[in-house]
Order: structure tokens, then sequence, then C-alpha cells
């Protein structure tokens, strides 16, 4: 599936937690991060994640920029791509933004063919 992308340039605040349902370590950064962690961790509709599964190229302000995927999720039914971000870092003001944005994965939904 995805392995995580390891990179020494995000925040000081990293945990390192056990993962029982992967079975290694899972390297988190910030509060955020690990409190979600706990969620996926706990919930039993998720049978695999990873942590920082991929980089994305994109423009921020007209100039290139790359991007790190907080996390896929892969859940019984489903798997998505999730960015973690506290609500107060979202633009409203932006014409794009709605609520649903604070619960909306980063890439459409992957519904799984069974």
């Amino acid at each position: 599936m995805y392995k995580p992308i390891i990179s020494k340039k995000l925040g000081v605040n990293r945990w390192f937690v056990f993962s029982k349902k992967l079975n290694r370590e899972v390297r988190l950064y910030g509060q955020l991060e690990y409190d979600h962690w706990v969620l996926i961790e706990m919930d039993p509709q998720v049978i695999n994640y990873c942590e920082k599964p991929l980089e994305i190229n994109h423009s921020y302000f007209g100039r290139p920029d790359t991007a790190l995927i907080d996390m896929w999720v892969k859940r019984k039914s489903e798997e998505e791509f999730i960015n973690i971000a506290y609500s107060n870092q979202l633009d409203s003001h932006n014409e794009n933004f709605n609520i649903g944005m604070l619960y909306r994965p980063c890439f459409e939904r992957k519904q799984r063919m069974l």
C-alpha cells in the first residue's frame, strides 16, 4: 500500500507511538495529529492506515510548492486521504470555504469495489 515519508522539516513536537493495528512505530507531528491517530487506532472500521503517505506538488499564491498528505485511511467500506488542520487555520474568507471542509478528506473518497 503506502510507506510513510519521513521528513526532518516537520515541526518540533514529534510523537513516536506504537500502533497495534500496524504492528510498527508511527511518527506523528503535533498534538492534533496525535489526537487524530488515537481516533483512527481505536476505530474498529479502520483496517489499515499510513501516516504521511504522499507528497503532492501544488501552487501556493502562484509559486510551486509541495505538501505532505497527513494520513491515508482504509476502512472496511472505503479509503480516503486526510489532511489534518485546526479550524482556525482554515481561511473562512476564501470563497471556496465551507464548514464541511473541516471533515472532508483532501482527495475525493475512493469507494472500494468488493
